[in-house]
């Protein structure tokens, strides 16, 4: 494992990654890519079953990064397929797809964004989150909060997705907590379906947020 990513690490670059496989790495943080500032594009790349502390699939931390047709399958880490930090993401045609936690902490199964903005439109969030049935009856939730997507302290738009089978113990299908002034994120012509939560919210979960969904 390398000490940013383990397939790729892209630093103050602003390269284009097309038609791509990423599969199976392991690192720390991160097991499929790092993006450390820069405003590199993914276009068509799938990430599949890599595993990593911070995330599984892919790492942001101070960039602007653009994907677009990728898709995010059975990644392990804190988030599951994308962790992102300061920075911004402008996502399209993506599928986030049974991504999960890799402890009771994890956060964002799908995608977890911490002070960042983004932009997320017709894209499939379904079956992220690790939930597990216990001996007896009862669920055990590793991911603590936002199955599908998991947003602190940063504004955004989603507009024309799906949310379906994800889970959480808070918020099974997205958790937002939008705290600063001037934060808001606002949701659009988007379905949530059989997403599940042990102790509060299955779709969504939110505080200082404008919420505005319909069924596609």
């Amino acid at each position: 494992a390398q000490s940013r990513g383990s397939a790729i690490r892209i630093a103050q670059a602003s390269p284009t990654i097309a038609d791509c496989i990423i599969t199976q790495n392991i690192g720390v943080p991160v097991g499929g890519a790092a993006v450390v500032g820069g405003s590199p594009a993914f276009i068509g790349v799938r990430f599949v079953a890599n595993s990593g502390v911070e995330a599984g699939g892919l790492s942001v931390v101070g960039g602007s990064i653009d994907l677009s047709g990728v898709v995010f399958e059975s990644n392990i880490g804190n988030a599951g397929g994308i962790f992102a930090r300061g920075s911004s993401l402008s996502i399209e045609r993506a599928t986030f797809s049974r991504n999960g936690s890799s402890s009771s902490g994890g956060s964002g199964a799908g995608l977890s964004l911490l002070g960042s903005e983004f932009e997320i439109e017709r894209s499939t969030f379904v079956g992220n989150g690790t939930v597990e049935d216990l001996p007896g009856g009862g669920r055990a939730f590793a991911t603590f909060a936002g199955g599908g997507v998991y947003a602190i302290e940063s504004r955004g738009t989603i507009d024309a997705c799906r949310f379906v089978g994800n889970a959480a113990a808070r918020g099974g299908g997205v958790y937002f907590r939008s705290t600063a002034e001037g934060e808001q994120i606002v949701v659009t012509n988007t379905l949530f379906n059989a997403n599940e939560a042990g102790a509060a919210s299955g779709a969504v979960d939110r505080k200082s947020t404008r919420l505005n969904s319909s069924h596609l």
